[in-house]
């Protein structure tokens, strides 16, 4: 916020000050991310002009990748950079906290036809998680999009029935996170959250008696 403040506005700066006072966010596991390289990233997607990032994949392989940007995607604790390889020749998803560096170029590009970036963005990182799960979900498919939002993989089983993907870290992540969705659902796979469930009800049945 401090970086933005330097750039934006007067009346601008005063209604993003407004609206982050007035905000809190409950966020167990906060991602940092370096505004600069945020910055870097917007000007050069607002631009359409190639960048430069240190990159630090998964498995701690660091590379420089050269790109063009084209949208930033916010999640519930992430920023992601949606963009094309040049040196892969092909779509690629980038997390921003591991971004050491964004530098832009002087080369110009012509926007390509692109993916949906939610939709990419939500498939792509879905595919990366160590730990996932699928549900199926007693909804049809557009009541589901509604009631559960866009930030699982949502597939059309039946007229009334909808398989939910979704992934994290952990498998004891998946399982807390699915138990807040607002309807009831069956468990398809993997053994391992079926595992998670019977260990919380037996706590939760300890904790109802007392124990």
């Amino acid at each position: 916020m401090a970086k933005l403040d330097q750039v934006l506005p007067a009346p601008l700066r005063a209604q993003v000050a407004a609206v982050q006072d007035a905000t809190v966010t409950l966020e167990l596991h906060p991602v940092e991310v370096d505004p600069e390289v945020l910055l870097v990233l917007a000007r050069a997607i607002r631009e359409s002009v190639q960048a430069r990032l240190d990159y630090v994949a998964r498995d701690g392989t660091a590379s420089e990748r050269r790109i063009e940007p084209y949208h930033l995607v916010a999640t519930g604790r992430r920023w992601y950079l949606m963009a094309f390889d040049l040196d892969r020749d092909d779509w690629r998803s980038f997390r921003i906290d591991r971004i050491g560096a964004a530098r832009t170029s002087t080369f110009t590009f012509s926007p390509r036809e692109c993916p949906d970036p939610e939709d990419y963005i939500l498939r792509s990182v879905g595919s990366a998680w160590p730990a996932s799960a699928s549900v199926l979900v007693r909804l049809p498919l557009e009541q589901a999009r509604t009631d559960i939002g866009s930030w699982a993989d949502l597939e059309e089983v039946d007229a009334q029935t909808t398989r939910l993907r979704a992934g994290s870290e952990r498998i004891e992540d998946v399982a807390w996170w699915l138990l807040r969705l607002p309807v009831e659902f069956e468990v398809e796979g993997p053994d391992e959250l079926r595992r998670a469930y019977a260990d919380l009800a037996a706590r939760a049945t300890r904790l109802a008696a007392g124990g």
